[in-house]
């Protein structure tokens, strides 16, 4: 039978047994605590819970659920590839029986399907009944047994051999610590040539005895017992109805029937990879890669000894691979760097580097997809539906990691040559390079010399210093961003011995390391120009960046190098350096200074060091461990996820640090946390026992009492009994409002939240006394704006679920009174999309629906899949569900989240919504930006005048456009119908205006050329001199280089030319490539630029240059003749 007919035979007999088929549920689970779906009952829960009713009459369903195992407490991705029968993608066959038939049917029918309907030899089944162990529950399933002794005793097989007791591990299914549960029976099938172990191998994890199907009876329901002492006890109650959930292998099923030319002949290896379900897949990688797959396997415990192992190894984790991230992202799922986005990212990662063990170095495995959906399309139509889309993503994710992956791997290759050579680490204890390695012989290194600036050697070291633009003082976190960048490349373009951030200047002192060979295999070195440019560049992106500037210069242009000439000079100078914080009294003796590095002394502040990925190696990891710094390097610099570094280390018979590699993830997290947060006052400092009363979800004032004062910044807090005032929390910002008493009133700036006190910060001198009464009050006009904006924010989330998909979560949020801001998990949204997005939103707020909130117990909240709670969030005891349509506070709304923001009362409060922006913020994440209420028409005649704008530079450019239509300022909607139709009067005018500016450059470009070529005739013509040196009149560069173009088909001498236009001087040499060994265009323009107040440069046969003073282009005409006679 083919997989397919196997598949169909299946659900047909169940068919025939009054089963409803089912279609598989997506991969993206229901429950909030689960990754993906991985078992076929996972969308019969609530059906098991007693939560909902099954829609089947009578109630019974089958099918084929899709599932994943790979993360989280079922993860079986680190065994792919290497055995026969390992997935993280596969399909589960299921029966189910909601409190209809139970154990005798379940038994009979499992019999008669694998049994008579396939014909697998009796005498070769074994089934497992359970029998509980020491202190394990309930009792001997004698019912299961007896139905399992009568069919073996039919087929004159003896029960006693053929029934295998089992206990709580192997034959007792609980779905949790408490809740449903129940023994199981399982079917094992003994695979050997001869068939006659006799049971032996059952359970014992012999590949010759495999498990083809799991019948599982949910009889007890599993409670905690209260009042005895143990927290854990529990008690198993009869359940008043039973049910029954099986599961069977399909791919596991598959190969024991082909591999076994349908239960006829056991001598061959079993295998699920050697079946029709990944032959399609095998045949695409064997014509792309033009390998081919030879079944062999590896030892345990290796990953390949020999080149075909490795190679098969790699056939099937692709072809695993290909079906996981296919089919979950067929079902919403994207990569990313999150939760369950972030497992498929890894599935990924690992796929691309398999490839390049089948000799992939540019994108292929997107290219599986087609065959893959050939294959299963048919049974599964949501891989025909996002056929593209799944392309788009695979080819997306795979590109952007191919760019870091064999950096990546060539980086893990040196290491690994670290580890085994016994060398020590780059900054790792021992003498310093700056001393040991002073004198390297350069005697057999062959460099290009016209690559490198004069006063540049092979190997050379230099000190270098360079300051702040006008001494200006760089704070301590943009000196660690200094130190971050500075360490970034070292070991890559340069060898650094020491380096020293101050605080208005920097000390190094490198070795610039090879950059590549030329065409005739000369070394050429990183040169100095190109490393400073670097790390002045992105130290000062960097600054700006974390200062929310863009543009400002940190550095003066000029810097100071010198080439160390002999040690002595090297001691010398590293000493200094390392003096310096001392000798110039920034630090006092005997004080440390976090901006000092060594490579003898690793004292760099623990952020800069750890996020350049240099940190040193662990004291005494070397041998066969992969220090944790590294593994986080290739995992921040190169994305290499933990779990493939590891496969890595496998390969070489190395291990990883992995405790030390999830602290250094956990310090990035912690410092990550720690830049997001604003100060906060510890309740251990303020000395407040009692949690602040929040009042303000119905009140908009309150009395309250003065609990304590305390200082924050160069502000006042406030601690009170009772508030009105929202901390900020969950996106939203905090309330401002005003604070009114006996002795006079504040106004308060901000409110924050810790632990449960909210602590008001007030403006202004004094404060109220302690004890002192006064009245909160919050600004309701503000206030106003922010729950607009919270309460659309639901609205659009529920809006990406209903056109993008459900997998369209959020991921963060800014709700303020002027705009929100939305991030959530997904590819780029259409237009169309985003269009139909704002109109469901808008079509909400028009239904006037209400909005109402309430408290349940969040045990629970996370039973119900329509509460939109967030995946690894932690919640207490109690949580507030806020509901948007439907009967208030029943939780039957379309919109129900967890949520403890403020909102209106009514869909209807919100006015308009504009959806203003869509975008990528990161891989796999995309932020909305939107305004709703008010905010609308203040957007709306803040665009309008850039519309206004946009239209008067369109008027300078070309006159008599038509003009812009009128705004219309009244109501909302007509503002924004206003803004739509001047929008698109706008994009018709830019295109009309581009299209005149084309016709007008091509009549200017054949007037250059036509001028240029003329020009070229007369100089070509001009004397019978072997060079030609004259001035073009009113010649920028472009006409110069029209010119030089025109002017080499004519002559085939070198020339030098000038010219002018508005104050500007354009300068060009050519020279032709027969004449370069006598005149190099680059050298005559760097020698003349300079006497017009310029410069310039380029290569030997063709260099421009240029300056700002015309007066000297007689001057440079007359040293371009000299240098050309």
């Amino acid at each position: 039978m083919t997989s397919a007919e196997i598949r169909q035979s299946f659900l047909d007999f169940f068919r025939e047994k009054k089963h409803t088929i089912v279609p598989s549920s997506s991969l993206l689970p229901d429950a909030p605590n689960l990754l993906f779906t991985n078992a076929g009952m996972n969308q019969f829960v609530p059906i098991f819970l007693g939560q909902q009713r099954p829609a089947y009459d009578p109630p019974r369903a089958a099918d084929t659920q899709k599932c994943i195992r790979a993360g989280g407490k079922h993860n079986d991705l680190d065994d792919v590839g290497l055995d026969t029968y390992h997935h993280t993608f596969f399909e589960m066959l299921g029966n189910w029986s909601f409190g209809d038939y139970f154990k005798k049917e379940a038994i009979e029918w499992a019999w008669e399907l694998v049994v008579i309907r396939w014909g697998l030899p009796p005498e070769r089944l074994y089934a497992t009944v359970y029998k509980p162990g020491p202190n394990e529950p309930s009792e001997f399933d004698q019912e299961a047994h007896d139905y399992w002794k009568v069919l073996f005793e039919k087929s004159g097989l003896d029960p006693a051999v053929h029934i295998v007791n089992g206990n709580k591990k192997d034959n007792f299914w609980m779905m949790g610590d408490t809740g449903p549960c129940g023994p199981c029976s399982e079917l094992h099938v003994d695979l050997t040539p001869a068939g006659d172990t006799g049971g032996s191998l059952v359970n014992a994890g012999d590949a010759r005895c495999i498990e083809i199907w799991n019948l599982v009876f949910i009889q007890f329901n599993t409670n905690p017992v209260a009042g005895v002492g143990d927290p854990g006890s529990v008690e198993y109650i009869p359940l008043a109805q039973r049910h029954v959930d099986t599961g069977m292998g399909f791919e596991r099923v598959t190969a024991m029937i082909q591999g076994t030319q349908n239960f006829t002949d056991f001598t061959g290896t079993i295998s699920n990879y050697q079946t029709d379900v990944f032959r399609p897949i095998f045949n695409e990688i064997e014509k792309l890669s033009g390998k081919r797959y030879g079944s062999t396997l590896p030892e345990s415990g290796s990953t390949g000894a020999n080149e075909q192992e490795k190679i098969d190894v790699a056939f099937r984790v692709v072809a695993d691979h290909i079906r996981t991230l296919s089919f979950a992202i067929a079902d919403g799922i994207q990569p990313s760097n999150e939760g369950r986005g972030y497992v498929l990212r890894r599935i990924l990662r690992r796929a691309v580097r398999y490839g390049r063990t089948l000799g992939f170095h540019e994108p292929f495995f997107y290219k599986l997809v087609d065959v893959l959906v050939q294959a299963m399309g048919g049974v599964f139509p949501e891989l025909q539906t996002g056929q593209n889309g799944v392309q788009e993503t695979i080819k997306r994710e795979e590109e952007s990691f191919n760019r870091t992956l064999d950096k990546g791997i060539a980086l893990f290759e040196t290491e690994i040559v670290r580890l085994t050579s016994g060398a020590s680490a780059p900054g790792s204890a021992g003498a310093p390079p700056a001393v040991s390695r002073a004198s390297r012989d350069t005697s057999g290194t062959r460099y290009h010399k016209r690559r490198l600036p004069h006063f540049e050697r092979p190997w050379a070291k230099y000190a270098i210093t360079w300051t702040t633009q006008e001494r200006r003082i760089l704070s301590p976190a943009e000196r660690d961003l200094v130190m971050q960048t500075i360490l970034h490349d070292r070991d890559k373009k340069y060898e650094l011995y020491v380096a020293c951030v101050m605080p208005d200047h920097v000390h190094l002192l490198i070795e610039p390391q090879i950059k590549e060979n030329d065409d005739e295999r000369n070394s050429v070195f990183h040169g100095l120009a190109e490393i400073l440019q670097t790390l002045k560049s992105v130290s000062s992106h960097r600054i700006n960046k974390a200062a929310g500037a863009r543009g400002n210069r940190v550095w003066e242009n000029e810097s100071f190098d010198r080439i160390i000439r002999s040690e002595r000079d090297l001691e010398e100078k590293f000493q200094y350096i390392c003096r310096n914080p001392w000798d110039a009294g920034v630090v006092s003796q005997g004080e440390d200074y976090p901006w000092l590095w060594t490579a003898e002394d690793d004292r760099v502040s623990r952020e800069a060091r750890d996020t350049a990925g240099g940190a040193p190696a662990l004291p005494g990891a070397g041998g066969p461990i992969i220090p944790a710094e590294f593994a986080f390097r290739l995992y921040d610099e190169q994305g290499f996820p933990l779990d493939l570094t590891e496969l890595m280390a496998r390969e070489r018979g190395l291990t990883v640090d992995t405790e030390g590699f999830e602290k250094l993830m956990e310090e990035q997290r912690a410092r990550g946390r720690s830049a997001q947060k604003k100060e906060v006052v510890a309740l251990s400092e303020v000395g407040a026992d009692e949690p602040t009363n929040f009042l303000g979800y119905e009140h908009d004032h309150t009395g309250a009492d003065v609990e304590a004062i305390l200082d924050v910044g160069d502000k006042k807090g406030v601690i009170l009994n009772n508030s009105v005032l929202y901390a900020e929390m969950g996106g939203q910002v905090a309330d401002q409002g005003e604070m009114i008493g006996e002795t006079g009133s504040w106004k308060i700036e901000d409110t924050r939240k810790s632990g449960d006190t909210w602590i008001h910060l007030i403006a202004g001198e004094g404060a109220p006394a302690i004890g002192e009464h006064v009245t909160l009050r919050f600004d309701r006009t503000r206030r106003s704006a922010i729950e607009r904006h919270h309460t659309v924010t639901h609205l659009l989330h529920w809006a990406l679920h209903e056109v993008v998909s459900r997998e369209a979560t959020q991921k963060g949020s800014y709700v303020g009174p002027e705009k929100l801001t939305f991030d959530f998990s997904s590819t780029a949204l259409t237009k169309p999309q985003v269009r139909e997005v704002e109109q469901l939103v808008n079509e909400k707020i028009a239904e006037n629906a209400p909005v109402s909130w309430t408290e349940i117990p969040y045990a629970e909240a996370k039973e119900r899949a329509d509460i939109i709670q967030f995946f690894g969030d932690k919640y207490g005891d109690r949580v507030r569900v806020v509901q948007i349509g439907g009967p208030p506070n029943e939780l039957k709304g379309y919109s129900m989240e967890l949520c403890g923001g403020t909102h209106v009362r009514s869909t209807g409060d919100i006015g308009s919504f504009r959806i203003l922006s869509e975008g990528a913020i990161a891989a796999g994440i995309r932020r909305i930006e939107a305004v709703a209420g008010n905010a609308v028409g203040e957007w709306a005649r803040t665009e309008a005048e850039r519309q206004e704008e946009r239209f008067k530079a369109l008027a300078k450019k070309k006159s008599g456009l038509a003009p812009l239509p009128a705004f219309a300022a009244d109501q909302a909607a007509e503002m924004l119908a206003s803004i739509d139709a001047r929008a698109v009067h706008l994009e018709r005018l830019e295109a009309e205006v581009r299209d005149w500016e084309k016709t007008n450059a091509k009549a200017s470009e054949a007037g250059i050329q036509s001028r240029a070529a003329a020009i070229a005739e007369e100089l070509a013509a001009s004397d019978s001199a072997a060079f030609r040196v004259a001035q073009v009149s009113d010649a920028d560069g472009k006409l110069l280089q029209a010119v030089a173009d025109a002017l080499k088909t004519r002559f085939d001498g070198p020339f030098f030319l000038a010219g002018e236009r508005e104050g500007r001087v354009s300068l060009i040499a050519a020279v032709p490539k027969a004449l370069t060994t006598r005149f190099q265009a680059g050298k005559l323009i760097q020698e003349i630029a300079p006497l017009v107040g310029g410069k310039g440069g380029g290569r030997p046969e063709l260099a421009q240059g240029g300056g700002t003073d015309p007066s000297q282009i007689e001057a440079a005409l007359a040293r371009a003749k000299a240098l050309l006679a």
